[in-house]
């Protein structure tokens, strides 16, 4: 799925400020999916009950997608003066000058055998290539890997994600969660280097996307790979 910075965004944000008052409803089908799935029994281990939007500054949105994915904010005041003023300019390749400006990313991860996460991204992309042979001994790269989920004939929990290499394979819980966890620290310390928020203030409301084909048992799997972070 290609993560448009505006729209996408703007879904997610608007989503999480329309259930609390502050704008109309969106009609959108990954909205719509995402408040019906809310109503079913998969989800009764997450309260009903909605926060106040007072209690946050700064909603977020991250996109997971197939080939491509991203992530974007609003501050609180900001969507109220301008409901398109979003913020999406991350910078997702620190090691070559190729990417710098894009909105969205490449979804792969680079895995280091013993230490864990290296990089999610072009990041990941560019330092796996530049890896000499005896190097990509020592590492795990995964590429593409979302569709996987979809395809599954297992139980998500239980599914294994061989790597490019197809040398070995991680479980695609860990792979998801250290995805979104990468996006989300990304755009952290995006908001962090604004100068606007002291570490201690941000407050943010977070919303995942999800495509609208998927099942109950995938939605709920992303939930619970998000609630990890």
């Amino acid at each position: 799925s290609t993560f448009h910075p505006i729209k996408n965004a703007k879904y997610g944000i608007e989503w999480a400020h329309e259930i609390n008052g502050l704008t109309d409803p969106t009609e959108n089908s990954c909205v719509s999916s995402i408040q019906e799935a809310e109503k079913q029994p998969a989800y009764k281990t997450v309260s009903n009950k909605e926060p106040d939007m007072d209690d946050f500054n700064i909603v977020a949105a991250i996109d997971f997608g197939t080939a491509l994915s991203g992530c974007a904010y609003s501050t609180r005041k900001d969507f109220k003066d301008d409901k398109l003023l979003i913020n999406c300019q991350q910078c997702w390749n620190q090691y070559d000058s190729m990417n710098q400006n894009m909105v969205k990313t490449a979804t792969c991860i680079l895995l280091h055998n013993k230490k864990g996460f290296e990089a999610f991204g072009f990041d990941a992309q560019c330092r796996y290539t530049h890896l000499d042979i005896k190097e990509k001994d020592e590492y795990l790269y995964f590429s593409y890997f979302k569709m996987s989920l979809y395809n599954s004939t297992v139980p998500l929990h239980k599914l294994q994600i061989k790597d490019v290499r197809r040398k070995d394979s991680k479980p695609a819980e860990e792979l998801v969660s250290l995805s979104i966890k990468a996006l989300k620290d990304s755009l952290i310390n995006e908001i962090k280097e604004t100068g606007k928020y002291p570490e201690t203030d941000l407050k943010i409301r977070w919303v995942l996307t999800v495509p609208a084909i998927w099942d109950d048992e995938a939605k709920l799997f992303m939930r619970e790979c998000a609630r990890k972070n």
